[in-house]
């Protein structure tokens, strides 16, 4: 029998617990994240940081942190196979990744470049190992409550085409604490992920770059290390440690 969708605030709860890797959901070049990023992690006092870029990156993420590199800068990826483009990942000192990164590098953390290679990104592909795509965001267990982003915006101020983020993330940033924040941004991407999973299920290629970094995960932290991770918001539902093997979330 299907489980009762999590409220909001039992949302939080997990995506929190301390029990789990410690979470900081980002959008890029957010501000407000990357303003308290470096409070987060102090507090986090992590063993090793894990950040959503793809693995051919891990190389150049200690140049990205060197004290002569100076922002804005970009990585850009090229598959080795040439099935795919270019990919540039652009970053700017208000960029929440390149905060996480830096800081690492000052506190002698490692950084481990754990989202899927773009080698793997191949349209209809499979990783070693993988059969069908798991339902999105816990569909398996959970019936995900429709429009919670939606009502959350109602809300505020009931405009449809509001962006969440902003008005929940950015707009409440002056002035709140960093812990604050941090439960603002991923209850945020909880809610978007939740809707995405109610009306029509997650991209096939979201699961497959989530079932990566869950692997990323568990090899980074075999050993005990505690870890801290710096994703998108909407992919830390899939991140939690209660999140079912395979699964979405």
């Amino acid at each position: 029998m299907p489980l009762p969708p999590l409220s909001p605030e039992a949302a939080v709860a997990a995506l929190t617990d301390p029990a789990g890797p410690y979470l900081i959901g980002v959008r890029h070049h957010a501000p407000s994240l990357a303003a308290v990023v470096p409070a987060l992690l102090d507090e986090a006092r992590p063993d090793v940081l894990l950040v959503e870029l793809p693995a051919e990156t891990q190389d150049w993420l200690p140049w990205l942190a060197h004290e002569e590199t100076r922002a804005p800068v970009a990585l850009a990826a090229v598959p080795g196979d040439g099935q795919a483009g270019p990919a540039f990942y652009p970053f700017a000192d208000f960029s929440p990744e390149l905060a996480a990164i830096r800081w690492a590098a000052r506190h002698g953390v490692r950084v481990v470049a754990c989202d899927l290679p773009l080698a793997d990104r191949v349209p209809g592909g499979t990783l070693p190992g993988e059969g069908e795509e798991a339902p999105g965001a816990g569909a398996r267990c959970r019936q995900p409550a429709a429009g919670l982003a939606a009502a959350l915006r109602d809300g505020l101020t009931g405009r449809p085409g509001e962006d969440l983020w902003d008005r929940l993330v950015e707009t409440m940033a002056p002035g709140s604490a960093p812990e604050a924040l941090r439960r603002a941004a991923l209850l945020t991407g909880w809610a978007l992920r939740q809707d995405a999973a109610a009306s029509g299920g997650l991209d096939a290629l979201d699961l497959r770059r989530e079932r990566w970094m869950r692997s990323c995960l568990a090899d980074a932290t075999a050993d005990g290390a505690r870890a801290a991770m710096v994703v998108g918001a909407f992919h830390a539902p899939a991140l939690m440690d209660s999140a079912p093997s395979g699964a979405g979330a």
